[in-house]
């Protein structure tokens, strides 16, 4: 009985030993922390390493050089003293000196990665470090001497790359490509790389924050159909592209610097997308920002100052380009620029201080609507349309442009000129060129040095509702033969020459306008074949007359109100001839119509000229025509005069009433016709007199 019992305690005994051995063993291998390996303390290699290396287990690589290649196939923490103190290099260039792959979790942190030397096949040649179907986190190393990218980042990698410096690579700093690939990019510093410091293509995504990229082909780089990145803060200093997107790409780009760039920033191609937002864009070589080649997209509250040619370029887009509150500043050329079929909408930007013009819109199929702008104190004009460009220019601001507020020419033939104040500028608030035609309507064009508003050369306009006021010339002028104007409402007072003037061949109409207190006349049309109908304008309070016709000029003068002036209401002069029907002229401190020189034919039908001084109506120097039906009352004088040789108008079926001296007065060598079928009334001295 006792050896029994003693066997069964010595069997127990030794089960509880094993058990307690294997639980030890158990506890081992499957409970305690990971570990951390020593390179090279204790392995000489770092593959070694990461060859006896478990999951989530540390490598620690101490200060030194080492000469290998690595593949890393697993989760591990691969750490360094320092990038200043650890550089891994490879002679192996058509390997990766770092290959992770297909591998979740990877930390990479204070490493250089480099080639030894540089390979005598670039094309052959892989980058330095490669994840490919990985996650990885990289934090402050440097990459560097590849032939080809520094990094590689593909097939649906996920990597963060923080405070990490990737330099002299011949091809791009970094590269991630194929759909699924995201690149997160945070406080980098990209420098001095053959191609891009970032490139990201080929369907990949890139979130790229307050990096830096300089001396690089391109800063930062999007390119082909599916890529999508997101830039926020980053400075791009010194690259022939500063940001470009391309080929199809699409991107926001916000608060860049973009500085000393060949270009800013550069959208291009077809399916190309960029939203550009609060950029700095400043003294790049050619543009602050550029879309072309069919890129699109909208550009809003970003500053491009002083490039070198334009703040902001649009050209071949075949979608519309918007552009809203951008600063375009003290460019070298112009501020913005639209052509070669560029579209869009610009609206609310400061275009000021450019060496050229604020916005030039130019080539056929350029259609761009510009509204709610600021062009001002710019080297040439505001804004310039030329060459078939189209859209509509409504509610800009004009001011202080050295040459022209708004400047239109080049057989541009369907542009409406809005509801815009041109004012202080050195030439004319808006003009018309080379053939130009439009609606300009409901502008302000006020204190020009020149005219309010110039129309030259050969197209056909319409001028409407304009106000033109205190110019030093002329409110309105249309000049040269060919043009053909409408010109009606406008409101064209106080300029230093005209209210409004015709020269030069122009044809068109005249009508309901107020031409006030002008220091010539009201409206003034002059020259060979120029033929005009003005009819129900107010023509008041003039320093000259009314309405005036000269040097061989014709117009119809219709309805038209020609009072207070401190010369004649109406005048038809050197060769003019003119129809004049039911026109009032009063108060007039001269004659309220006055008809002189040889060749000069007018006909004055159904007039009323009252208080004139001295006369209501004078036929002077071998003038001709008719005097019908007019009402001529209560002037100092008379009523009609005729003198002058070869004067001979037929006076008919006229008014001559309460005049202070004659109804009708002629002198001796004019031959006035004289109807017995005009009346008089209270004349004081006698109806018709004729006077040696």
């Amino acid at each position: 009985m006792e050896n029994n019992t003693k066997k069964r305690i010595f069997i127990i005994g030794s089960a509880g030993a094993f058990v307690l051995i294997m639980g030890g063993l158990v506890y081992f291998l499957f409970f305690r922390g990971p570990r951390t390996l020593l390179v090279p303390e204790d392995y000489q290699t770092i593959q070694a390493a990461v060859n006896e290396a478990r999951e989530e287990e540390t490598i620690l690589i101490q200060a030194g050089k080492y000469e290998e290649a690595i593949l890393v196939d697993k989760e591990v923490y691969i750490i360094g003293e320092g990038k200043d103190k650890v550089t891994i290099r490879s002679e192996r260039h058509k390997i990766p000196v770092l290959l992770i792959l297909n591998s979740k979790g990877v930390v990479i942190k204070g490493l250089t990665l480099e080639r030894a030397e540089e390979s005598k096949d670039k094309e052959d040649s892989q980058s330095v470090v490669h994840f490919d179907q990985s996650e990885v986190v990289m934090i402050d190393c440097q990459v560097r001497n590849s032939a080809n990218s520094g990094i590689l980042v593909k097939n649906g990698s996920k990597v963060t790359l923080r405070q990490c410096v990737l330099e002299s690579n011949a091809g791009s700093g970094l590269t991630a490509k194929n759909e699924g690939t995201v690149a997160q990019l945070e406080e980098n510093i990209f420098r001095n790389n053959g191609r891009l410091g970032i490139n990201i293509k080929k369907g990949a995504r890139g979130n790229a924050v307050n990096n830096t990229c300089h001396k690089c082909q391109s800063g930062i780089g999007a390119s082909d159909v599916g890529t999508y990145v997101m830039l926020r803060g980053n400075t791009c200093r010194e690259n022939y592209y500063g940001i470009i997107l391309n080929e199809g790409s699409k991107g926001i780009i916000e608060n860049n610097l973009c500085e000393k760039n060949q270009y800013g920033i550069g959208v291009r191609g077809v399916q190309t997308h960029g939203q550009l937002q609060n950029n700095r864009c400043h003294m790049n070589k050619h543009s602050g920002i550029a879309f072309w080649a069919k890129g699109s997209g909208q550009a809003a509250e970003n500053e491009c100052e002083g490039n070198q040619e334009c703040g902001i370029h649009v050209e071949q887009s075949d979608k519309d380009v918007f552009l809203r509150k951008n600063r375009c500043v003290n460019n070298k050329d112009r501020g913005i620029v639209y052509c070669r079929g560029g579209r869009g909408q610009v609206e609310e930007n400061l275009c000021k201080g450019n060496l050229t013009d604020g916005i030039v819109v130019g080539g056929a199929g350029t259609i761009v609507a510009v509204r709610k702008n600021n062009f001002h104190e710019n080297g040439r004009h505001g804004i310039y349309y030329y060459d078939k460009a189209s859209g509509l220019i409504e509610g800009n601001l004009c001011g202080k442009n050295k040459k022209f507020g708004v400047l239109v020419g080049g057989a541009v033939s369907n542009l409406s000129i809005m509801q815009n104040y041109c004012f202080l500028n050195g030439k004319s608030g808006i003009r018309f060129f080379e053939g130009a035609g439009g609606i300009v309507a409901d502008n302000q064009c006020n204190m020009n040095n020149w005219n309010g508003i110039s129309l030259i050369g050969g197209g056909q306009i319409t001028a409407k509702g304009n106000i033109c006021e205190r110019n030093q010339h002329n409110g309105i002028v249309a000049e040269e033969q060919g043009v053909k104007v409408t010109l009606t409402n406008n409101k064209c007072r106080r300029n230093n020459l005209r209210g409004i003037y015709i020269i030069k061949g122009v044809k068109g109409e005249i009508k309901n306008n107020q031409c006030e207190y002008n220091e010539y006349s009201g409206i003034q049309v002059s020259g060979d074949n120029a033929n005009i109908h003005i009819e129900q304008n107010q023509c008041c309070f003039n320093r000259s007359s009314g309405i005036c016709l000269s040097n061989k000029s014709y117009g119809d003068l219709v309805n038209n109100s020609c009072n207070d002036n401190n010369m004649h209401g109406i005048s038809i002069y050197k060769g003019s001839k003119a129809i004049i029907k039911g026109n009032i002229c009063e108060r007039n401190k001269w004659e309220g119509i006055d008809i002189s020189d040889e060749g000069s034919k007018a006909d004055v039908l159904k007039n009323k000229c009252r208080e004139n001084y001295p006369t209501g109506i004078l036929f002077s120097e071998g003038a001709v025509g008719k005097v019908e039906e007019n009402v001529c009352e209560r002037h100092p004088w008379s009523g009609i005069a005729v003198r002058g040789e070869g004067s001979s108008p037929v006076v008919s079926a006229n008014q001559c009433n309460d005049n202070t001296c004659w109804g009708i007065i002629y002198w001796a060598g004019a031959v006035p016709i004289i109807k017995e079928n005009n009346t008089f009334h209270g004349n004081g001295t006698a109806d018709v007199k004729k006077r040696e």
